[in-house]
């Protein structure tokens, strides 16, 4: 399914999400590409924004396989079978990567906002488990009050994932297996930088304090 922008699709995710309006929910932004998305849809529902920080950890020879995520904690989520990551190079880079999320994110890294409110993990474009399989890491270290999946286009296994570990599910389209770069699902490109987007980011957890 096409969007006209991020903005749109987060007009419609807050629609579908109205009853957390005024809940003090928090908006878990699940990757740094949606987080347009994610501020359209906590200035809806009056929420706070909650940038979800880590890096993808791509496999060193070039192929590009995702062999799990680098987290701003300093953890590791792994998508390998036996649960190891060997990579040292792949680790040393998204290591690097996620240092430079935080710096962008500041202080608004704090998971424990999360304690004890309605979390809605928010994504536009979501073709891989690993931002869900972040967010699955991240709740088991806070006590969430309810937990939301609102995603654009999703896979298959997304779709999966999300029923898995959230209550409410709300999820715009299952795209086939053919899959198009992000922004190709979107008619109209961000009317704002990330820069940009980080200080609206900020600007929100401001107003909220």
């Amino acid at each position: 399914m096409r969007f006209l922008s991020r903005s749109t699709l987060g007009f419609k995710l807050a629609n579908d999400l109205r009853n957390s309006k005024g809940t003090d929910a928090v908006v878990v932004c699940l990757k740094e590409s949606s987080l347009l998305t994610a501020i359209t849809v906590a200035a809806q529902l009056r929420a706070w924004v909650y940038p979800l920080a880590y890096a993808p950890i791509y496999a060193s020879d070039g192929s590009r396989r995702i062999l799990g995520a680098f987290t701003a904690a300093g953890g590791v989520v792994s998508l390998e079978s036996d649960g190891a990551i060997r990579d040292e190079k792949a680790l040393h880079l998204a290591e690097h990567a996620v240092s430079e999320q935080v710096q962008r994110i500041g202080n608004l890294a704090n998971k424990d906002v999360l304690n004890g409110r309605s979390v809605l993990f928010v994504g536009d474009v979501v073709v891989d488990i690993l931002p869900l399989s972040v967010a699955q890491d991240l709740l088991t270290t806070v006590q969430a009050a309810k937990v939301t999946v609102a995603l654009g286009n999703v896979t298959a296994p997304v779709a999966e994932q999300a029923r898995m570990i959230a209550d409410t599910v709300v999820l715009k389209d299952i795209l086939s297996s053919v899959v198009q770069d992000d922004d190709k699902y979107f008619e109209q490109a961000d009317d704002y930088s990330l820069q940009q987007q980080y200080e609206l980011v900020h600007n929100i957890a401001t107003y909220w304090q």
